[in-house]
C-alpha cells in the first residue's frame, strides 16, 4: 500500500483531477490519501467529493 498526501487539497479542480487520476491507477488502488489545507471548509469539500469516488 502506497500513502500519498496532497498539501494544498483545497483546490477542487487539482484534488478532483488528481483523485480520478488515483482511481483509474489499478497499481494505486487501496492507496491511503491525505489531504491537507489551510481552509477547513475547502478541504471539507474536497473530502466530501473525493469519497463519491
Amino acid at each position: 500500500m502506497v500513502n500519498i498526501s496532497i498539501i494544498g487539497a483545497g483546490s477542487v479542480a487539482f484534488s478532483m483531477k488528481f483523485i480520478r487520476d488515483l482511481c483509474v491507477t489499478e497499481s494505486l488502488w487501496g492507496s491511503k490519501i491525505m489531504l491537507m489545507d489551510i481552509s477547513k471548509d475547502r478541504l471539507n469539500m474536497v473530502h466530501n467529493l473525493a469519497f463519491r469516488y
